[in-house]
């Protein structure tokens, strides 16, 4: 039988893990969690990487939306409240963030409001999908480079 002794780094940031410790490192400057992020979507955009702490501050705090209900089937948790006050405070994180979808994501993320599937749902009814907007970023970028040749 062999053993064989593996290092494993993780993120200082989030739950993501691998055996390089240089794609660790690199995934680390970059992870929507580390308040001292690059943005990498920024350089592409070719404009100054906002400061998120205002966007996440304006952000609602699903905490104070919290109603957990118990019945004879179990618990669970509701946000009844959360999708309205966090679709009144998109438009101002979205300007917060000039137009980033990746800051916006690093918004959301810092601010507690993806930590279960629940949230997320609520992410996306509240108008952000971080799939179509990253590729409707790209879409533009790549539409600009080709416009430039």
């Amino acid at each position: 039988m062999k053993v064989r002794r593996v290092n494993r780094y993780y993120c200082d940031f989030c739950k993501k893990s691998g055996c390089a410790a240089g794609h660790m490192k690199k995934h680390e400057k970059h992870c929507t969690l580390n308040p001292d992020r690059v943005c990498r979507m920024c350089q592409a955009l070719e404009q100054p990487q906002p400061d998120l702490q205002p966007a996440i501050e304006l952000l609602p705090n699903s905490r104070d939306f919290k109603t957990d209900y118990s019945d004879h089937y179990g618990t669970w948790t509701r946000y009844d409240k959360l999708p309205a006050a966090l679709a009144a405070a998109m438009p101002g994180v979205r300007d917060l963030t000039s137009g980033c979808p990746v800051c916006l994501f690093s918004a959301i993320r810092r601010r507690g409001l993806m930590a279960n599937g629940q949230l997320v749902q609520i992410v996306k009814e509240a108008g952000f999908d971080f799939k179509k907007e990253l590729e409707s970023t790209w879409g533009d970028i790549n539409s600009e480079r080709e416009c430039a040749y």
